[in-house]
């Protein structure tokens, strides 16, 4: 009798122990962040990544791409966001969050390194793009455009464009 009350008794403790905060980021590369849950993501993780800015949106979010994939960038709130550029190598901590367009990274620290060229774009087919293959990364399609927005560009980086298609 006394083996199964332990035995219940540690299940219970187990089952409502409250869950600690990871001493460190969760995921520590942008393929690892794009690959967290969505149960995951709703708990905002500590997060860590780097790579190269490729391109700014309109509303001052980034696109950081490394060797693998890319994902979208938010600039820190709480404060200033260090000048940058397409091509900067990028060091970021922030937390993975979610909005209606899929994964950002919430930046709370930016660290710039050297501004470099940009990755060659992969190039793929337009199927591909819709069903977000290649979300973040720099890519080369051919297509009908139906409608365009400028990006700036650094001197000495050829103009970037988004494509609506």
């Amino acid at each position: 009798m006394i083996p199964r009350l332990l035995l219940a008794a540690a299940w219970f403790v187990h089952a409502v122990a409250p869950v600690r905060p990871l001493a460190g980021p969760l995921a520590t590369n942008i393929a690892g962040i794009r690959s967290l849950q969505h149960h995951v993501l709703t708990n905002h993780p500590a997060v860590r990544a780097s790579g190269i800015l490729t391109a700014q949106e309109p509303g001052g979010n980034w696109y950081l791409q490394d060797q693998a994939t890319g994902i979208r960038l938010a600039p820190p709130t709480n404060t200033p966001a260090p000048a940058l550029a397409p091509g900067t190598r990028v060091e970021v901590e922030g937390v993975a969050t979610l909005d209606p367009r899929g994964i950002v990274i919430q930046a709370t620290r930016i660290e710039p390194g050297d501004i470099g060229p940009l990755p060659a774009p992969q190039a793929t087919h337009i199927d591909f793009i819709s069903q977000s293959v290649h979300h973040g990364r720099r890519v080369r399609v051919e297509g009908i455009v139906i409608s365009t927005s400028g990006i700036g560009h650094p001197p000495g980086h050829p103009p970037e464009m988004v494509i609506v298609l």
